[in-house]
């Protein structure tokens, strides 16, 4: 049926062109509905403008290189650059440019890129990396062994351990360590080729260097160092933190390691490495991925934690390799990335491609075509056997470490401290209304207080204290975010409780101020810790704003005004647990 206007009903004689026709009505209210959800998502900050100024904001984020000694060595821990020699790019990551392909699966992957734009000639998060030693999992059977997906290579899946304990027998693994001065005596048992003067076996020699993964003690027992960079692991199993540089820290040729993404740029801290990124290659296969424009071993940034993400430092000269095994590595000296998996070396050939930064050159897998087929040739030449020839890479494949005059260690966090104080970012953005840098301090405080009028409603008995499911209901009623177990096992966690099933919201909105006080700040705030055996909590902070005024009259000196102003302390009363 046709829908007729008020004026069409009326009659044409008294149309003009002032007279509206057709459905007004609905367009009129379309179009103030579309503008209100425009105003909305403004306002949220959820507009793709919005989204990808932040999303460049995050990825170019100035980063200062850091260094866990100050000795011209690359050390695990060490935050660094990676410079191809042959177009002058550094290595970078997009976290946005997820494969479609491995949707399916659920595995995260993102592109690898080489950049030489001049916004990637500075230190910024998409372009530094972490260096973390490789651990050796623990012996697998042959039946163990699985097919790594889309390559078709076997591996030995690595699996998360909280000791540093691990019994073999017979045989023993690869040994990983790397000794200056290549000690270490065989055992009596047969075991596979040591690293660089590490010995293994079931004998009672004792083996191992102490630069690897393992130190072998000769008794079939391998103590493996945890993974991650300025740590390493205790004799007993427990992790100790490295608070000083030490031999054991430097990377050696031939030494295997993995390459970490910066997590700031997925918009954590930079010691937060709950979920990293490896940079990752897979096998060249009929049934694999192959990169994009120029066919070759796809190399990727991945959160799949397998040997396809380990990789070896080796000598640009193929018949000094042998010698230079175990030596350090110098920052700023030309080498060659072999992928530990399939034997490649990391390459860049300059093919562009456009993407959402500018235009950058693909990352791939491969040997240097040219200098190594001269190579061959004058090898066959000369004389040489097929089986002996040597492959020798191009320049393509020769890269740089670029690491940083500041001397400091990386604490890593727990993964529940990355997790919670995640969340209260993400909290204190929606109450900022989608503000960059957090300056509507008005609108955050609005926010806050809906919050906790709203926890306190919920809060039947008034006793401080919520179950899990009302207090995600509140959050996710006030903030439109929905918390997941993990997040509020994080959060409890790191308010103290842990392993209590409810969670006091109130500890909970006093740590969400002071998370907010201290992000907005950048003066220097000291807190006293929180009480839990009293019937009060208290927070107390003190925060100094100084004012420099300067006078240039007659050669007078600057002077100084200071103003203090101190966070309101609050007294809260907590029932008994």
């Amino acid at each position: 049926m046709q829908y007729y206007t008020k004026q069409q009903q009326q009659g044409a004689q008294r149309y003009t062109s002032c007279c509206r026709v057709g459905n007004w009505n609905e367009d009129v209210e379309i179009g103030e509905t579309l503008l209100k959800d425009y105003l909305a998502k403004k306002s949220k900050g959820l507009l793709k403008l919005d989204k990808f100024k932040r999303r460049m904001a995050c990825a170019l984020a100035p980063v200062e290189l850091t260094t866990v000694a100050d000795d011209g060595f690359v050390h695990f821990g060490d935050l660094v650059r990676l410079r191809n020699l042959f177009t002058e790019g550094y290595l970078a990551c997009d976290v946005e440019d997820k494969d479609s392909r491995c949707a399916a699966t659920g595995e995260f992957i993102c592109a690898a890129t080489v950049s030489d734009l001049p916004s990637t000639t500075e230190p910024c998060a998409r372009n530094t990396f972490i260096i973390r030693k490789y651990k050796v999992p623990p012996r697998q059977s042959v039946f163990d062994q699985r097919h790594d997906h889309p390559a078709h290579f076997h591996h030995e899946q690595e699996q998360e351990r909280d000791g540093g304990d691990d019994d073999r027998e017979g045989g023993g693994e690869e040994d990983e360590c790397q000794c200056e001065d290549g000690g270490g005596e065989d055992g009596d048992g047969q075991g596979e080729k040591g690293g660089h003067g590490g010995a293994q076996g079931e004998g009672g020699g004792n083996g191992g260097g102490c630069h690897g993964a393992e130190v072998g003690n000769g008794n079939g027992h391998a103590e493996e160092e945890e993974e991650g960079g300025g740590h390493h692991g205790s004799g007993d199993g427990e992790e100790d933190e490295c608070t000083a540089w030490e031999p054991c820290t430097v990377l050696h040729y031939g030494e295997k390691f993995r390459l970490v993404a910066n997590p700031m740029v997925q918009g954590r801290q930079i010691n937060d490495l709950q979920e990293p990124l490896y940079l990752h290659s897979y096998a060249h296969s009929p049934g694999g991925f192959y990169s994009r424009y120029s066919r070759h071993q796809e190399v990727v940034m991945t959160a799949t934690r397998n040997y396809g993400s380990v990789w070896a430092a080796v000598c640009l000269d193929p018949t000094r390799r042998m010698l230079t095994e175990g030596d350090p590595v110098r920052a700023g000296d030309a080498l060659v990335l072999e992928h530990k998996a399939t034997g490649t070396p990391l390459c860049c050939e300059g093919v562009i491609h456009g993407n959402d930064f500018g235009k950058e050159m693909e990352l791939s897998s491969h040997f240097g075509g040219t200098l190594r087929s001269v190579l061959r040739l004058e090898h066959e030449g000369a004389g040489m056997p097929p089986q002996f020839l040597i492959k020798a890479e191009g320049v393509s494949n020769y890269w740089a470490f670029e690491g940083g005059n500041k001397v400091q260690v990386l604490h890593f966090l727990m993964p529940a401290q990355g997790k919670a104080l995640q969340c209260l970012d993400r909290i204190s953005r929606t109450f900022s209304d989608g503000e960059e840098g957090g300056d509507d301090h008005h609108a955050w405080a609005q926010g806050f207080y809906r919050l906790q009028k709203k926890l306190e409603d919920m809060d039947v008995d008034a006793s401080g204290w919520l179950s899990r499911i009302d207090f995600t209901r509140g959050v996710s009623f006030v903030t439109t975010i929905d918390l997941d177990k993990k997040d509020v096992d994080a959060l409890i966690t790191f308010l103290g409780f842990d392993g209590v099933d409810n969670i006091c919201y109130r500890d909970f909105l006093m740590v969400l101020q002071y998370f907010w006080t201290e992000s907005t700040t950048s003066t220097e705030v000291e807190t006293t810790p929180i009480k839990r055996g009293g019937k009060t909590s208290i927070i107390k902070g003190e925060t100094t704003c100084m004012k420099e005024e300067t006078t240039s009259t007659k050669g007078e000196t600057t002077s100084i005004k200071g103003e203090t102003t101190a966070i309101k302390r609050e007294t809260v009363k907590k029932c008994p647990f």
